[in-house]
This record gives structure tokens, C-alpha cells and sequence, in this order.
């Protein structure tokens, strides 16, 4: 099973608009729930949000039996506040795909920062400052 980045995005932001985060069964539609729970597996192994994943084995071991989500982390909602954005996703998605995962946080936020600064200066210009 290949890793779906939209799919870990859309996890956690449904995860970010429940009152309560921690559940059992994540539905995102048009995506089956043993993918759903692989993904968010995923996310617990890379400490995006605190849950635990059932070692049980199945009919597939590549399958966790059963993911329970606790809470995001900090730095789970530091990837959400980093893209957020559907520009800065689509950039990252283009022209970072090869990167690793580990490499998110510190690209999403150069890329946020980025953004911001051409926001800020496009704001700026012709804004004289009196000296």
C-alpha cells in the first residue's frame, strides 16, 4: 500500500473539526477503513498524533487490527497550521513529493513563511513609512 499524503491531510484536519478527536472510526469518504486506519497508524508512528494501533495479527499483517486516535500532538497541529492552505499543499505536493516524511514540517513551514512574506510585501507596496 502506497502512502497517500492527501489522505494523511485529510485525516488530520477531520481529526482537527471534532470536538473530541479521540474515536476509533476516522470515515473519509470514498476510502475503505483498513486504508484509513493504515494511514493514521502512519500518523501515531510519526508522533502526528498520540493513539494506539492493535498488534494483533490478521489475514494481513501490513493491516493494524484496530487504530484508536487520543489527540493530536504539536506536532500534528503544526503540520495542520503548515497546509493548511491549498496553495502551499499543492506547492508542497508538486514540487516536494521525493522528499521524506520526516522533511514536512520544516518545508511546510519554510513554504508558510514564504507565503506570508509575499502577502506581506504585495501588501506593502506603495505603502510609504514615514521616517
Amino acid at each position: 500500500m502506497k502512502r497517500d499524503m492527501d489522505l494523511i491531510r485529510n485525516i488530520m484536519l477531520f481529526l482537527e473539526e471534532q470536538v473530541n478527536p479521540s474515536m476509533q472510526n476516522i470515515e473519509i469518504s470514498d476510502t475503505a477503513q483498513h486504508i484509513i486506519d493504515s494511514h493514521v497508524a502512519l500518523l501515531i508512528e510519526a508522533e502526528l498524533l498520540y493513539g494506539e494501533v492493535g498488534a494483533e495479527l490478521g489475514t494481513n499483517p501490513a493491516i493494524p487490527s484496530y487504530v484508536t486516535v487520543y489527540r493530536i500532538s504539536w506536532q500534528g497541529y503544526e503540520f495542520i497550521d503548515n497546509f493548511r492552505n491549498e496553495e502551499i499543499w499543492n506547492t508542497f505536493k508538486t514540487e516536494f513529493k521525493e522528499m521524506s516524511f520526516s522533511s514536512l514540517t520544516t518545508i511546510g513551514k519554510q513554504l508558510v513563511e514564504g507565503f506570508a512574506k509575499t502577502k506581506i510585501e504585495a501588501l506593502l507596496k506603495g505603502f510609504e513609512v514615514p521616517v
